[in-house]
Order: C-alpha cells, then sequence, then structure tokens
C-alpha cells in the first residue's frame, strides 16, 4: 500500500498522480471503507496501480514491436527511387501488382482524394500469397502492419481527402486446427493463427478480438481524426451456429480524414424526412447502414467480395468529381468500379498483392467500359 501522503503539495509533485484519477464522494466514501486509508492516499494507490499496468502493457507492446521487426514486415521504403510498373494502365484506370506498402512510398505525395477499402481480415482467409496480410501469430503484429500501410497512404491522401476502412472482428478459438469440415465457414480449410494457443489476455479461447476498434485507436495515435464508425448490418449473414453467445451480423466501416475540414456533399448521401425543422426535406445520413450481401460474388471469382452499395455512400460523399480514386487491397475491383462509374472519378488505383485478383480486377473494369461505350 501507498505511503501516506504529508501535504497537498506532496500530491502535486507526485507524478504518478498525474493520470487522470477523478472520483465523486460516493467512490471516494466506498473506496475509503474498501482500503480503510484516506480519500488521497487511495487516489495515489490507484495512480500508481494504473502506473503499474500502464508499464506492463508497454512492455508487452515492445516485445510484440520487435517481434514484428525482427520478420521484416517493414520493408525498406526509398520514396521516388523506386519504379513499380504497372499491372494494366489506360487513361483512367491503373492497377499494381505487389505489397500495398510498397506501391504506396512511390506514388505522388497528396494525390488521392478518396479511398474505400477492405483489407484482409485478421485469420479468415488463405489467398496464397507469400507473405500476406491476416495469418500472423498475433493479431497486434497484424494490427501494426495494417498500421504501417495507412500510414503510408496518409502520404498520399490529400489534405481533404477521406479513407474508409471495412474491417471485420474473429474470435480466438486456441482448440488447435480443424481435423473435419468447418461449419461456420466451408472456405476456411487452412491453418489459421487463431486455432493455436497464444499469448494471454489477448489469445483467450472465445475471446472477441476486437480488432476493428484497435486498428482505430492506433490510427488515431498516428494522426488520423475517426469522424464515424459506421455499422454495416446484413440482413442475410452467413450462418452463425452458437448457442452460448448472439450471432454476429454487423461489421464496421470507419471514416478516417486528416483534418478538421475536408470535402464531404451531405447532400449527396441525405436520406428523406418528414420533420418540420428541415427546409430541405432531408437529413444526414444514420451511421448504421442496412446492406445485403446476397449477389455480391455474381460473376466473380474473388472470395471476399463486399457489396457494391457499400461503397457507394462513401464515395458519393467524399469522392469529388474528377477526382482520384484509390483502393490499397482492390480484390476484384469492386470499389474502383463505383468510383469510375457513380462517383465520377478522373482516375482510379487498385493495389493487390493477388494477381489473379487482379486479372479479374482488369476483365471487370474494362469489361465494363465497353458495355458502356456499345450502349451509346
Amino acid at each position: 500500500m501507498a505511503a501516506p501522503l504529508r501535504n497537498r503539495n506532496a500530491i502535486k509533485k507526485d507524478k504518478r498522480v498525474q493520470v487522470g484519477i477523478r472520483l465523486n464522494s460516493n467512490e471516494q466514501k466506498a473506496l475509503k471503507q474498501l482500503f480503510g486509508g484516506t480519500t488521497k492516499g487511495v487516489q495515489v494507490l490507484l495512480a500508481r496501480e494504473i502506473e503499474r499496468r500502464k508499464d506492463l502493457r508497454n512492455t508487452a507492446r515492445n516485445q510484440l514491436l520487435n517481434s514484428v521487426a525482427s520478420k521484416n514486415y517493414h520493408r525498406p521504403i526509398i520514396e521516388g527511387n523506386v519504379n513499380i510498373k504497372p499491372f494494366y494502365e489506360d487513361q483512367r484506370i491503373v492497377l499494381y501488382h505487389g505489397d500495398a506498402l510498397e506501391v504506396l512510398s512511390t506514388l505522388p505525395r497528396k494525390y488521392v482524394d478518396c479511398s474505400v477499402t477492405s483489407p484482409p481480415y485478421y485469420g479468415q482467409r488463405d489467398y496464397l500469397v507469400e507473405n500476406q496480410l491476416g495469418l500472423e501469430p498475433h493479431p497486434y503484429e497484424y494490427l501494426v502492419r495494417l498500421l504501417s500501410i495507412f500510414v503510408e497512404f496518409q502520404k498520399v491522401l490529400k489534405d481533404s481527402g477521406s479513407s474508409w476502412v471495412n474491417i471485420g472482428d474473429t474470435y480466438w478459438s486456441g482448440r488447435g486446427f480443424s481435423q473435419g469440415i468447418d461449419n461456420k465457414q466451408r472456405n476456411r480449410r487452412f491453418h489459421r493463427p487463431q486455432d493455436l494457443t497464444g499469448e494471454r489476455p489477448w489469445c483467450t479461447p472465445k475471446q472477441l478480438l476486437l480488432i476493428p476498434h484497435r486498428f482505430a485507436m492506433l490510427m488515431q495515435e498516428h494522426g488520423w481524426i475517426v469522424r464515424n464508425d459506421n455499422v454495416w448490418y446484413k440482413p442475410d449473414p452467413i450462418p452463425d451456429p452458437v448457442n452460448d453467445r448472439c450471432a454476429r451480423v454487423h461489421e464496421y466501416v470507419f471514416h478516417f480524414v486528416k483534418q478538421r475540414k475536408y470535402y464531404f456533399d451531405p447532400d449527396a448521401v441525405a436520406v428523406p424526412t418528414t420533420s418540420t425543422t428541415s427546409q430541405k426535406g432531408t437529413k444526414p445520413h444514420p451511421s448504421v447502414w442496412t446492406i445485403s450481401t446476397s449477389g455480391a460474388a455474381l460473376g466473380k471469382e474473388h472470395i471476399a467480395v463486399f457489396p457494391d452499395a457499400l461503397t457507394q455512400l462513401p464515395i458519393r460523399a467524399t469522392c469529388p468529381k474528377n477526382g482520384v480514386f484509390l483502393d490499397p487491397f482492390c480484390g476484384s475491383g469492386t470499389s474502383m468500379l463505383v468510383a469510375r462509374d457513380v462517383g465520377k472519378a478522373r482516375r482510379v488505383i487498385g493495389i493487390d498483392a493477388d494477381e489473379n485478383a487482379l486479372k479479374e480486377a482488369q476483365r471487370l473494369l474494362t469489361g465494363s467500359a465497353m458495355m458502356k461505350n456499345s450502349r451509346r
């Protein structure tokens, strides 16, 4: 237990108290009875305990960062001196095959107006790509790798630009690799990192990892501003056969910006209202989006496709006409197609480590353009 404090000045001088401890009168009374000490003594005790826990967290975090560094996830980047040839390019479309971090480091600074993307989820898919994102042994390693990509993208995005990130969550299993048929998801026929025994408390069996919000908080720590954690509600989700929790039927779509003032067209995404206080008869779009996944993968070979409708609201709101759009995990090119045809983007850029996905994106993007021209 902490030594009793002699006076008020001692409290001010003790830096360990400066951690934001604020107790109301009821809390002070309860803690005083619980610990049998003075209120000031209890505050210092709590402050020191918080400091101790912060030290433990920082130690664990540094160990994980060292682990990431030792595995060379962060490749050396020399801006402007690396020339990566596009996988495909025409007047409006550019596709790059490679690591997102490396490709982004070669792009012009403050060039892109808008990005809508969905990076590989942690432990959900094996794209058969060497050193792919999403199969790291520990979820924090995944978050650090993902963050490093968006720190680089921050340099490519205009100050008035927006970045929208759809990212899913997962549970830690720790039950070993599946030996039979996976009833929850038949596509998961590979060795997932969350099936092994991991470092606690994150890697506790049945633990929801909270990856989306951990990612958002890391983004905040590196200069991004979080404008919304929009909820994507799926009315027809993949069955979730569980009997000890609620079925998960939602994901998150975060809206990040670089500064307080940025491009946003509220009229493009407003919804009708009967309120008499609205002169336009509309109101801002709510942060819960009900969007079906049915038909999203129709005619596409990519195994993780998000619906066109999920990209339309972000693009209509934050991609200016004749703007530049980029998806650093473009897959089969869904967001690029919407940005070009719905958002009227001047140029759309896609990056992906999967060559087969880029071939499909090229086919869909050039094929849809040919169809549009033939109808004129």
